[in-house]
Formats: structure tokens, C-alpha cells, sequence
């Protein structure tokens, strides 16, 4: 298990150092963080107690950490990505342990979580990418705990007109996108 932290540091490419940050307002491990517009969104985690549902949003300008409304499904070892103004979850691990397919995805100018359709499967421990307006979730664990080699692209446009997660080719071996 992992040891829940609300300390936050940022780097400063200016002076080639990291800072200490305001701290979040709630400790956890487990989470992922995002960009979008200017801010940073902290989403989901686990305390030590089990997976939460909370969101935190860092305004850099400000040094300053404001809660947003709670994401439906608590879990931890999810991952983010940042699309079209919005914020979208994907997967992760509940409470109980087990990988969850769930996508939900948050609106800034509503200040609201909705659902998205699920992923073909349960994963976390997973990573996700934005590109061309489509977010890709990329391997990770399933709910037996075996890698994952696949990949799922969710195209926000075809939400209602078609099937929004389609997988792709399996992935040859481990990568990292830079950037």
C-alpha cells in the first residue's frame, strides 16, 4: 500500500528548481492529475482507506487548490486526459480492487461529471493520451491483474452516433510519448 500525501511541488523552469506548492486538501495516493485550460484537476485516489470520488482543481496563478463536484465512481490508479474543454477518467481500481471500465467525463462550464460509455474491459494501473480529439486508454491491468497490450480510443464526436471505444492493433512493447 501506498502512503497518502497532500504535498504538492511544481517546477520552475525559469530558475531550474522545484517549490513547494499550496497543499491539497485531501491526502492520497493513487490519483492522476490533468491540464486543461490553465489548471491542474486532481482526480480520484486512494487514502489508505479506500479509493475516493474526489476532485481537487489548482489554480498555478493563484497557488490555490478549490474542490469541484465528486467524480460518481470512487477509485484509484485511474487515468486522465484533457479534450475538446474536458476533462475525461477512464478506468481505474474501486475500493474493492477490482479494475473498473467506468469513463466519466467532467465539463468546466457546467461544473458537472456525466457518464461516458465504458471501456471493453476493467483496467488501471493504465495511462491516457489525448490526440486529434480522441483519448486513448493504454494498456495497464485488468481484473485478473495481467497486462494489458491493448489499446482503446474513445471519439467523443460518436458518443451517440456509434460505438464510442473501439480497440486497436496490441501494443509490441512498452512506450513513452514525451511532451
Amino acid at each position: 500500500a501506498g502512503r497518502a500525501v497532500a504535498r504538492v511541488e511544481r517546477f520552475d523552469p525559469s530558475s531550474n528548481r522545484w517549490e513547494q506548492a499550496a497543499q491539497m486538501g485531501t491526502a492520497r495516493y493513487g490519483l492522476t492529475a490533468v491540464a486543461l485550460a490553465g489548471k491542474v484537476y486532481a482526480v480520484g485516489g486512494h487514502t489508505g482507506r479506500g479509493a475516493v470520488n474526489v476532485v481537487e482543481v489548482f489554480d498555478a496563478s493563484a497557488n490555490r487548490w478549490e474542490s469541484a463536484p465528486a467524480m460518481a465512481t470512487a477509485r484509484a490508479f485511474l487515468a486522465t486526459a484533457a479534450v475538446g474543454g474536458k476533462v475525461y477518467a477512464l478506468g481505474g481500481r474501486d475500493t474493492g480492487g477490482d479494475a473498473v471500465d467506468v469513463t466519466e467525463v467532467f465539463d468546466p462550464s457546467t461544473n458537472r461529471w456525466e457518464s461516458a460509455p465504458k471501456m471493453s474491459m476493467g483496467r488501471y494501473f493504465l495511462a491516457a493520451a489525448a490526440v486529434g480529439g480522441r483519448v486513448y486508454a493504454l494498456g495497464g491491468l485488468d481484473r485478473g491483474h495481467s497486462y494489458l497490450s491493448t489499446v482503446e480510443v474513445f471519439d467523443p464526436v460518436t458518443v451517440h452516433g456509434g460505438k464510442a471505444h473501439r480497440s486497436l492493433p496490441v501494443l509490441p512493447g512498452a512506450a513513452s510519448i514525451p511532451g
